[in-house]
């Protein structure tokens, strides 16, 4: 695995994230941090897909669980998809929706019985979304959590 590094103020291409808490990473296209927040891109050449939409949803919580990438605790801002002919923009997920997607990514990796080699991350962004994904879409969850 790629070494692992505290991302500041600058664009950060191809940048992972990790919650070893939780046991999953992703890589990011790409992160845009300032001071104030941190905007995730994910770059896509297909069709627009509401599964990409929780994909942004899922690096925005790694963000927000990653004690190395980012130790300034800087919140997510804006999370884009961008296609080859449009960007589709989401709302950032709030405190309560990043806590109950962490919750229930931790719930539904401990049911699965997945082993971190070495304790840590074992799971790629759309390996564990399609593992925590299953039938009920992220959307759906985040609703629950909601309520």
């Amino acid at each position: 695995m790629a070494e692992r590094r505290a991302l500041g103020v600058g664009s950060h291409p191809e940048a992972l994230l990790c919650s070893d808490e939780l046991r999953v990473k992703g890589r990011v296209d790409l992160i845009n941090v300032t001071a104030e927040r941190a905007d995730i891109v994910d770059h896509k050449t297909g069709a627009e897909d509401p599964s990409h939409l929780d994909q942004l949803r899922f690096y925005a919580m790694l963000w927000d669980q990653d004690e190395v990438a980012n130790q300034d605790l800087t919140p997510v801002g804006a999370l884009a998809a961008s296609y080859p002919t449009a960007e589709v923009m989401i709302s950032a997920l709030s405190a309560e929706e990043l806590v109950a997607l962490a919750t229930n990514t931790g719930e539904r990796v401990r049911r699965g019985g997945q082993q971190g080699v070495g304790g840590g991350p074992r799971c790629d962004a759309r390996g564990t979304l399609r593992f925590l994904l299953g039938p009920k879409p992220l959307r759906r969850l985040l609703e629950r959590g909601r309520s």
